[in-house]
């Protein structure tokens, strides 16, 4: 807090340098720290290929399950009009 401060120039000098190591070597632990997370350019190819692949597999989901509603609800009115049901063919129109 300032209560005891370096009253020599050798002991303000040897503060300084003491505070720029200290910078330093934080700033070297982070570079290598972050050095060993970052991907290297095939990891990062291979991270992109599996994530289109999953994309890809959700298209293919949402478009079966648009395909499987659609029959079902062709079968919901084609029943209903073999019946003479109109009233679920009229509330499937909304």
């Amino acid at each position: 807090y300032g209560d005891i401060t370096p009253q020599t120039h050798c002991g303000r000098v040897i503060v300084i340098l003491i505070g720029l190591s200290g910078v330093f070597s934080t700033a070297l632990i982070f570079g290598i720290i972050i050095q060993k997370l970052e991907l290297n350019r095939s990891q990062t190819a291979v991270h992109k290929f599996i994530v289109l692949i999953g994309l890809s597999k959700e298209h293919k989901h949402q478009s079966a399950n648009i395909v499987k509603f659609s029959i079902k609800l062709w079968h919901l009115r084609y029943i209903c009009r073999r019946n003479g049901d109109r009233s679920v063919d009229r509330n499937a129109n909304t």
